[in-house]
């Protein structure tokens, strides 16, 4: 059992290359919004989880983005509340190095995908279509662009997930309807297809799959109406399969999505006022069961 953060929902998280996996925050704890700044470490190997104190002068945490680096360093920007604070972390003695420069708005929603070239790459949610990139060699953020079109919800701030394809173009998916592709050779965003129907992804899951195209949980407004799933293939936007519930459930940042096994898919629903709901979907069957 985690020995500081039982019940937290919506929080920062990754796999360390030491097969450790590093859990911080948490915008909600027993179903309050708290965006604690509570964080603890798995060892698979021991079976113990370890508390890991928060980052120095950090009194919130929350829904922070994180990412694991090219080099294999864990790197957090504080996003409970707006800040410009960023940290990485020393699995060996699981303390916190202040770092980062330039960040041109705060971190508050925004996610992060690693680039071939080592960089880091984001979209703003409160500059307006403004991208950046991060190189953690240097320290330093430096614009990347405009995304052409409007991605973040200018009143929640919410955004959807961005995430590279194996060809080097990241999609970076909308909380507006609107999508757009950025390729890391040309370092050129264009617009990438609209969702259809009013739906977007505020908040919501996105994952690369074995074959190079992205699965996507998206629904009309933000947080509101039910979702579907949409597959990118690098051009286009096709409805998947539908999960048993999927056509009946809302989209929110209670979804994760991973890949699991040979080609198969899980796909992970929180709710406020109920344990997480597994989904399976596998290559061979063309629908999603409960």
């Amino acid at each position: 059992m985690l020995p500081c953060n039982p019940a937290t929902l919506y929080f920062a998280s990754a796999l360390l290359p030491d097969g450790r996996v590093l859990i911080e925050g948490g915008e909600y704890n027993f179903l309050a919004q708290t965006e604690t700044n509570m964080g603890s470490i798995y060892d698979p190997v021991a079976n113990t989880w370890t508390v890991v104190n928060p980052p120095t002068g950090w009194s919130t945490i929350g829904d922070s983005p994180a990412i694991v680096q090219a080099d294999g360093t864990y790197m957090m920007g504080q996003g409970a509340f707006p800040s410009k604070k960023q940290v990485t972390f020393n699995p060996a003695t699981l303390t916190w190095s202040a770092v980062g420069l330039g960040k041109a708005d705060f971190f508050t929603e925004e996610g992060f995908a690693l680039l071939p070239n080592e960089s880091i790459l984001t979209v703003d949610c409160q500059n307006g279509t403004n991208s950046e990139t991060y190189n953690p060699v240097t320290g330093q953020w430096m614009s990347a662009g405009s995304t052409i079109v409007p991605l973040a919800d200018t009143g929640s701030l919410e955004i959807g997930p961005i995430v590279q394809r194996p060809d080097g173009t990241v999609i970076a998916f909308g909380a507006t309807s609107h999508n757009a592709i950025y390729n890391s050779s040309t370092g050129v965003w264009t617009p990438g297809p609209d969702f259809p129907g009013g739906n977007d992804i505020a908040d919501g899951p996105a994952c690369l799959l074995p074959d190079g195209n992205v699965i996507a949980y998206a629904s009309p407004g933000i947080f509101s109406g039910t979702g579907t799933f949409f597959i990118f293939d690098g051009t286009t936007l096709t409805p998947a399969p539908a999960t048993a519930m999927s056509g009946s459930k809302i989209l929110g940042g209670a979804h994760v999505t991973l890949t699991h096994g040979p080609g198969s898919l899980v796909h992970r629903r929180w709710a406020h006022h109920r344990r997480g709901t597994l989904y399976l979907r596998r290559p061979e069957q063309p629908r999603l069961g409960a």
